[in-house]
């Protein structure tokens, strides 16, 4: 028989490291499009800065949400 300190600590470990392997991934997929941004712009036949502002209001957008999220958590649904 296990104690439950030995429970809630093997639980917080598991939920570390599914929180780390999610933000790696979501990391990941985010900075993936960075080196193909020169085969992007060709294929879609627009300018790299075109594209790489497309990149940047993306990142902008993410960054917006640590302002506006804590927001509507306090104002509540419209």
């Amino acid at each position: 028989m296990t104690h439950p300190e030995n429970r809630a600590a093997s639980r917080i470990f598991w939920q570390i490291g599914v929180a780390a392997l999610s933000r790696l991934f979501l990391n990941t997929a985010r900075r993936f499009v960075y080196p193909f941004a020169p085969a992007l712009s060709r294929g879609m036949g627009v300018s790299l800065t075109a594209v790489t502002s497309l990149i940047a209001i993306n990142q902008v957008t993410g960054g917006l949400g640590l302002v506006f999220g804590p927001l509507g958590d306090r104002r509540g649904s419209v």
